[in-house]
């Protein structure tokens, strides 16, 4: 199987810009929450944030060493984070109680999280030319700093007062009596990077994202050079290659500079928030991805995180994820919305979905005019919430609406996936399933802030397969079929 690596040159003129707009993009979507003091003061007195505050008080007679050799900052909960411990600690002898400046450390922390995600997708994507991979990484900037998911307690409270709230509440917490409304805890999903930005405890998902997505560019870089460096050198793997000297240059030390930073980073990383452990998978899948096999390198990072757990085990005895084994928490937290709409039975917009699919894939392939789409698309639509859904009047309720189109770009992305067989595609899959695991038994909505990126990743790929997939159809000679005509 071929390798996907590049030939193109070494220095991008286009990526310092997508840095930039990247960079931009997200400070500007996690502006509001840090900056608009109602939010704030929400924020005022949230118990992780106090108690965290505690903890860099009783750290000025007891000493910050322990945290290397212990609980973290936060005595009420019990996790092995000495470096996020030593960030809060540096912020609460900055600032004391005064939240929003630790606040402006996450946002500009966010901000160069949407840089390196950029680069993570423009690396991935350049082979394609420079110009698609800009578009590329800066959709899934932009995916990711919209992307929505659920909330939690010292959340802001937006709340639905409706039968949707009462079925989702159900779905959620099953018979525990509904509180009043001033004290129910918040439902509807909002954008991820909104929440995570006023809660500044979360600093502890961002630093551990923004060093593990650094290790992941310079193991990108490694992987890539094993394969191309030796090749200019005229080697074919790496096997027998030559420098300039004459010497002799293993395929497996080509690069290794890019190596040992990258398994650094990675473990700061760990130290931030265990979350980083899921880069002991994705890190294979990188490398099978680029190479298609799997470098000795691949358990350098299985070694640092078995370290990592061994640590843990040792210094802080009992340490580890809370336990909540309720099944429904993996779709709630994996994708609140079509979790609650099969929780409520709402199935309408699948068969409706479905059939949209197949009548833009006939449109496109036989060159039928674009009204036979909408008129098929609607009347079809119309037919799917009659029969099944009870109510034809459903396709024209927003909350329904918004189903069948979740419903369309669910099916559309799983057809592309089983269709085009994309490698990148399909490694991005895996990358998604990875960064879930930690996160299937935890309710804390905070824990979302990896998967909204991979989620974000996936889909800007899914999309531009999709547009691929689209220009064969259109180039794709047309059968004849009656009635047929050129759009």
């Amino acid at each position: 199987m071929r390798a996907n690596t590049e030939s193109y040159p070494r220095r991008s003129y286009l990526a310092p810009l997508g840095v930039l707009i990247a960079l931009g993009a997200g400070l500007l979507a996690g502006y509001y929450p840090v900056f608009d003091p109602s939010t704030q003061a929400l924020y005022a007195t949230n118990r992780d944030a106090l108690d965290i505050v505690e903890g860099g008080r009783q750290a000025q007679t007891e000493g910050i060493g322990s945290w290397w050799t212990g609980n973290w900052i936060q005595p009420t909960s019990r996790f092995y984070r000495p470096l996020a411990s030593l960030l809060m600690y540096a912020e609460y002898r900055l600032w004391g109680t005064d939240f929003q400046k630790y606040c402006v450390v996450s946002w500009l922390a966010h901000g160069a999280v949407s840089a390196l995600a950029f680069l993570f997708a423009f690396g991935l994507f350049r082979q394609r030319g420079e110009g698609t991979a800009l578009t590329v990484g800066l959709l899934a900037v932009v995916l990711f700093n919209l992307r929505r998911g659920v909330t939690g307690p010292g959340w802001p409270p937006q709340y639905i007062l409706d039968d949707l709230a009462l079925l989702s509440y159900r779905a959620t917490y099953g018979d525990i009596p509904m509180p009043p409304p001033t004290e129910m805890r918040p439902l509807i999903p909002f954008r991820i990077v909104y929440g995570e930005m006023p809660y500044w405890p979360a600093q502890t998902d961002i630093f551990s994202l923004l060093f593990a997505l650094a290790s992941l560019l310079a193991l990108d870089r490694w992987a890539r050079g094993l394969i191309t460096r030796p090749r200019v050198l005229g080697g074919e793997r790496g096997e027998g290659a030559v420098g300039a000297g004459g010497a002799p240059r293993a395929a497996k030390y080509a690069g290794l500079g890019y190596l040992v930073p990258s398994l650094g980073l990675f473990l700061i990383a760990l130290l931030f928030k265990e979350m980083a452990l899921a880069v002991v998978l994705v890190a294979p899948l990188l490398l099978w991805y680029r190479q298609r096999r799997f470098p000795w390198a691949a358990g350098g990072f299985a070694a640092l995180g078995a370290a990592l757990l061994l640590a843990r085990a040792l210094f802080v005895p009992g340490a580890g994820i809370p336990a909540y084994p309720e099944a429904r928490w993996i779709g709630f937290l994996a994708h609140y919305w079509l979790y609650l709409a099969a929780s409520v039975g709402i199935w309408w917009p699948f068969p409706a979905a479905a059939g949209i699919l197949v009548l833009l894939y006939c449109v496109r392939r036989y060159r039928l005019s674009l009204v036979w789409l909408a008129l098929g698309s609607f009347i079809w639509a119309l037919l799917m919430a009659q029969l099944i859904g009870g109510v034809f009047a459903y396709l024209f309720l927003p909350i329904q609406a918004y189903y069948l189109l979740l419903a369309f770009l669910l099916l559309g992305g799983l057809a592309v996936l089983v269709y085009r067989r994309g490698a990148l595609d399909w490694t991005l899959v895996g990358m998604l399933l990875a960064v879930h695991l930690p996160i299937l038994q935890v309710k804390g909505p905070h824990y979302l802030y990896w998967p909204a990126l991979f989620w974000s990743l996936l889909s800007a790929a899914l999309a531009l397969s999709a547009w691929d997939w689209w220009r064969e159809l259109g180039r794709t000679p047309s059968r004849g079929l009656p009635g047929a005509t050129k759009t």
